[in-house]
């Protein structure tokens, strides 16, 4: 039968005397049982301290790459808003640079049609992105679906520069060989000021009250301002035409004249060649005028032109 007790001597190093005590076969067991459990409990905390540490330094790292992304996304929206201003801008002086040359370039009007068919009697099906949230008008800022938007709306802006590039490079092209026709295109205020007091169009008569279509743009100037040729071309009438007064018409070619009405002054003659900025008269107030302004008139083939259309900002 094994014993229940063990013996324990302690011999001391500098003396005989031997000291023994005995300890109960149990609570040696029991020693050994509570030092397991205590270096087990410790093991348990220290490795579930560690994985807290971990845990917590990835949220926060998680934390700053969301503020990251959200920067990110709030900086590429405000980049791609940007590029589409710059790619308005661009389409509108496209758009203008071809009125004033009277390009016409309808093989350039494109148009995005249907992407597929329907069968007869089939009904379209309600279209989702992938992974979107079908319940909600929002998304999360950084979901994907709005990572998606913006790249598919970086692809279409890189689309719209891709076709404004083609478009300008056709245009420099062009104007290559139309140089002569700009330079005889009216393209500049021809006073400095910017104030238009009558837009061309239907208009009530200042005199009758009655609806007429007004053939120019009055632009209000004080009396004396200078005008100035929009283009180059040719003097070919320096009077007074009835209700326009004073008036000068220059020729520029290619069916194009302007013509610059309730004058006070001429600085041209009859015949004179002029180039774009050249001095023509002044602002004046006669003829049928109601105060000091500049009646100025684009016509094309003989039909007045908005004139708008051909002052370039």
């Amino acid at each position: 039968m094994a014993s229940r007790f063990f013996t324990v001597m302690i011999v001391p190093e500098r003396s005989s005397t031997t000291k023994s005590f005995k300890v109960k076969r149990q609570t040696i067991i029991n020693l050994g049982l509570l030092s397991f459990t205590v270096i087990a409990v410790i093991s348990i905390f220290t490795f579930h301290y560690f994985s807290t540490v971990k845990e917590l330094r990835e949220t926060r790292d998680i934390r700053t790459e969301k503020r990251q992304l959200e920067s990110q996304l709030i900086t590429m929206r405000s980049k791609v808003s940007r590029i589409e201003r710059l790619l308005e801008r661009i389409e509108q002086f496209d758009v203008k640079v071809r009125a004033i040359t009277q390009l016409n370039d309808s093989e350039r009007n494109l148009a995005m049609g249907p992407l597929g068919t329907l069968e007869s009697g089939e009904r379209p099906s309600v279209l989702f992105a992938s992974g979107e949230r079908i319940d909600s008008v929002n998304e999360p800022l950084d979901s994907a679906l709005t990572t998606r938007i913006l790249s598919a709306k970086i692809d279409a802006l890189e689309e719209r520069a891709v076709t404004d590039e083609d478009k300008l490079s056709s245009l420099s092209r062009y104007l290559d060989y139309q140089k002569v026709l700009l330079r005889s295109t009216p393209s500049i205020w021809p006073v400095h000021s910017r104030m238009k007091t009558s837009a061309f169009g239907i208009r009530r008569d200042p005199y009758t009250r009655e609806r007429v279509m007004h053939k120019g743009l009055d632009i209000g100037a004080p009396e004396g301002s200078e005008i100035f040729a929009p283009a180059d071309g040719t003097v070919i009438w320096v009077g007074t035409r009835g209700g326009y007064g004073m008036t000068v018409i220059v020729d520029h070619g290619f069916g194009i004249q302007s013509h610059f009405a309730h004058m006070s002054g001429y600085s041209v003659k009859l015949g004179d060649k002029v180039k774009r900025g050249s001095l023509i008269g002044m602002v004046g107030n006669t003829g049928r005028s109601t105060g000091p302004h500049l009646h100025y008139e684009v016509r094309l083939n003989g039909i007045p032109q908005d004139p708008t259309k051909y002052m370039l900002n």
